[in-house]
């Protein structure tokens, strides 16, 4: 991939809501895929440039980190921006709806509109993810647009409020995923992502699940295998 330099602009999204615009941090240049990443709750996109700039991904590939909506409370553990506040304990986020989520996931899919059209890419060329609340909401972002997606990148992420994800899931059919999460992570229990893989798999979505010993990170080996995963969802 072609070197770039680094760029925060603010997202001019025009959407029949007229939901804010994001600003974001963007890569590369040239004509090839994009790859969409959130970042995940308290944090920040310049955290996820490192771990998705690489030299194996396909040529022209163009990244696109926008910052979420909501800054930090000086209370909050973590110093950063939100995509929503959370509504309970995050182990019962399966079994909890998260109406908060809607105004995010409306800000991503006016983000999503933008990037086809300033970037002249459509949607097929195009891989939607993100790390711990930024892959909840790359997942609920797919499962209520119906634009075609190249892929879904999941890293350390967990099942939400599984009565209405679940009645969604078919209507994915065929999407490729690639799923990451630690066996020891503390934050978002492992066990709720082996759900959210098998309902996954079970609406036929074509899941590529890598479990991997560690915590509520994004590892080396997890990124060196969304570069291959890139690749293959958007190869010609």
């Amino acid at each position: 991939m072609r070197a770039s330099v680094l760029c925060v602009i603010a997202s001019i999204a025009a959407c029949a809501s007229s939901v804010a615009p994001l600003r974001t941090i963007e890569r590369g240049a040239g004509e090839g895929p994009v790859l969409v990443l959130l970042h995940g709750f308290g944090s920040r996109p310049e955290h996820l440039v490192g771990l998705a700039e690489r030299p194996d991904l396909p040529p022209g590939t163009r990244l696109v980190f926008p910052y979420a909506p909501e800054p930090t409370r000086p209370t909050d553990a973590v110093q950063g921006f939100v995509w929503w506040r959370f509504p309970c304990a995050l182990r019962e986020l399966p079994r909890t709806p998260v109406p908060a989520m809607r105004a995010a996931r409306d800000r991503v899919r006016a983000l999503l509109d933008d990037v086809e059209r300033r970037m002249d890419v459509r949607s097929d060329r195009i891989v939607l993810g993100g790390f711990s609340q930024g892959a909840m909401l790359a997942l609920d972002v797919a499962l209520h647009d119906p634009r075609p997606l190249a892929g879904l990148v999941l890293m350390s992420g967990t099942l939400v409020d599984e009565a209405e994800w679940g009645a969604r899931f078919a209507s994915r059919r065929g999407l490729r995923a690639y799923v990451s999460h630690g066996r020891e992570d503390d934050v978002l229990p492992f066990a709720n992502t082996e759900r959210l893989v098998s309902l996954m798999r079970e609406g036929g979505l074509d899941v590529r699940f890598r479990p991997f010993t560690g915590g509520h990170v994004a590892t080396p080996e997890v990124s060196t295998e969304i570069a291959t995963f890139v690749r293959e969802v958007t190869a010609r």
